[in-house]
């Protein structure tokens, strides 16, 4: 199963896979540009404004009455980013025609509540209403602000900033707060206007319906869309390593959390995401990685200790809750069991529990239209052409020794650590 891909207009695309496995049915509308600090605000704060009327049903509330009446379909705004891209995107998921007794067209109705809100948002004079921007810019201060009460959240978009510090396109919360604060509303105004005129629109359908009638309903809703594509995807690019860096804040909670970065030199850039992906099951990355079983089990250095990887850039975390007194000790055989990695020592148990996670994890992807569709949505981005049984079998046929090659060949160059301060006996939300 491999989407096909249909021109719906010169400005629109559609990848289409058709599917009578779902009762359900997804559809994504991206509006795609270059990732810089300044779009990533503004898009966000955009994001939210169109979630919150357009002019034909300007309040949430409307926008749910009529949701309601297509059998209880979402839609929703997002801001996306994948390496140095962004996109600006609306989701609908939605049941399917065919279990539909009344005769409504849930697909043309969704999409048309949809079209309603990212192209006749409430505008004053081609403005977004100050006050609807202003109240908008606290929705989003609060949720960024809210990052610093959840310690992993926290440590995680720390750890990943010290990591991009030579980036041009660092984007801290640091900035996104101050930024935010300065958003008016001619500023998203100018932002919404070059969206929907310098941008092209993909489209990516998971359902039951043929592509005439998908092609049909988008025709339709979106006739009076007049974006453009002005520039390609940018390609992702490996992070290389850095020097050395080691950063501590103090946090008044009980526990302490530990966050590591990793440089590993592969990825997707490199067609050697398949082995970063095995290396980061064996090394951390399910209850049967090393660093489950010896640092938090074995040892009972930490409460929690996982790893995670971008596929994009190649980098790898690891990120673990535990007391003051353990850091060290866990830190230092966090390393040693790469280095074990690295060594060779990686056991045929080992690699059958990896197989039987990937199994697992890839068989969940045919469960809903949903991960059917995120599935693709980065490969259609940056041209890559694989069946989800294809990218599985590629998976599969990692051997041990490319896991340790590349184990070899990875650095750790970045620290973040929160450091718990309190002294209270009460037991924190590691959370």
């Amino acid at each position: 199963m491999i989407p096909k891909k249909y021109t719906v207009a010169d400005n629109i695309r559609l990848s289409y896979i058709q599917t009578d496995k779902f009762k359900a049915e997804a559809l994504t509308v991206s509006l795609d540009m270059p990732l810089t600090p300044e779009n990533y605000v503004l898009s966000h704060v955009l994001c939210i404004a169109l979630g919150r009327g357009c002019e034909r049903l300007p309040s949430i509330a409307d926008i749910n009455r009529e949701l309601d009446e297509l059998y209880s379909s979402t839609l929703s705004f997002n801001t996306t980013t994948r390496g140095d891209n962004l996109s600006v995107c609306l989701c609908a998921d939605m049941i399917s025609n065919k279990f539909v007794t009344d005769g409504t067209d849930v697909l043309r109705g969704v999409l048309h509540t949809g079209a309603d809100m990212l192209m006749r948002p409430l505008l004053r004079d081609g403005v977004f209403l100050p006050d609807t921007v202003e109240k908008v810019k606290i929705s989003f201060l609060d949720h960024v602000k809210s990052i610093k009460n959840y310690p992993k959240l926290y440590a995680s978009a720390r750890l990943g900033e010290l990591m991009d510090r030579n980036c041009d396109n660092n984007i801290t919360l640091e900035y996104v707060l101050e930024a935010t604060k300065k958003v008016d509303a001619a500023m998203l105004s100018t932002f919404y206007t070059s969206l929907i005129s310098d941008c092209s629109m993909n489209v990516f359908y998971v359902g039951s319906q043929s592509q005439e009638q998908v092609i049909h309903a988008l025709t339709d809703a979106f006739a009076g869309f007049i974006g453009v594509s002005k520039a390609p995807p940018i390609m992702p690019r490996i992070k290389t390593p850095t020097e050395y860096i080691s950063v501590t804040e103090d946090m008044p909670l009980k526990q302490g959390t530990l966050a590591m970065g990793f440089r590993t030199g592969a990825g997707v850039p490199e067609n050697t995401d398949t082995v970063l992906t095995v290396l980061n099951e064996i090394f951390g990355g399910s209850a049967a990685s090393k660093l489950f079983l010896n640092v938090r089990e074995r040892m009972s250095l930490c409460y929690y200790c996982g790893s995670k990887v971008s596929l994009l850039s190649g980098n790898m975390s690891v990120r673990s809750g535990l007391d003051n007194s353990n850091k060290d000790i866990a830190a230092e055989e966090i390393l040693r069991q790469l280095s074990l990695i690295a060594k060779g020592e990686v056991s045929e148990k080992e690699m059958i529990a990896a197989r039987q996670s990937i199994e697992y994890t890839y068989s969940q992807i045919y469960d809903s239209p949903r991960a059917l569709q995120n599935f693709y949505l980065e490969g259609e981005l940056f041209g890559i052409a694989e069946t989800v049984e294809e990218h599985k079998q590629k998976l599969l046929a990692v051997s041990a020794e490319d896991v340790c090659r590349l184990a070899q060949n990875t650095v750790h160059d970045t620290v973040f650590y929160i450091h718990g301060t309190s002294t209270e006996s009460e037991d924190e939300d590691d959370e």
